[in-house]
């Protein structure tokens, strides 16, 4: 069983890569390549694959890194993941930060548009049932925001 199934994926198209074997040469190989590649026609991704023995030896030396680098200095290792669980965290409040500022303002904007509209239809701009839509689209609008 592939130890990196469903964790792998595709840096262009963001799709799991499948595994397979290569069976066709002297010395068959195991690979994860795109499963998105030939999907829905040319022009989806590209056929592109990373060898099954390549991605364990990085994984596995990578997490030889980690381990020499905790038995080294655990709290500096911890101090590092720490740090960067936070930067991502106030990424991810800036982000919130910055889409409620833009329902705030879409709201204020709604709001103008219903004072205008009222306008309108008190001067008799738009007609009763043009105000009647606008108002229900405006309303419902006003809810999901």
């Amino acid at each position: 069983t592939p130890i990196f199934a469903g964790l792998v994926k595709c840096a262009d198209c963001g799709w799991s890569m499948r595994f397979g074997t290569n069976t066709a040469n002297k010395t068959p190989y195991s690979y994860y390549a795109c499963s998105f590649y030939g999907q829905f026609g040319k022009g989806y991704c590209s056929m592109h694959y990373i060898r099954y023995d390549v991605l364990y030896q990085a994984v596995l030396e990578r997490l030889q890194y980690w381990a020499k680098a905790v038995q080294q200095d655990e709290e500096k290792v911890l101090n590092k993941i720490q740090k960067a669980g936070n930067a991502e965290r106030i990424r991810e409040k800036k982000k919130k930060a910055s889409a409620l500022k833009k329902a705030e303002n879409r709201q204020n904007e709604i709001d103008r548009l219903f004072a205008k509209m009222y306008e309108d239809r008190a001067c008799e701009k738009i007609t009763e049932r043009n105000f009647i839509m606008l108002s229900g689209k405006y309303q419902k609008e006003q809810i999901e925001l």
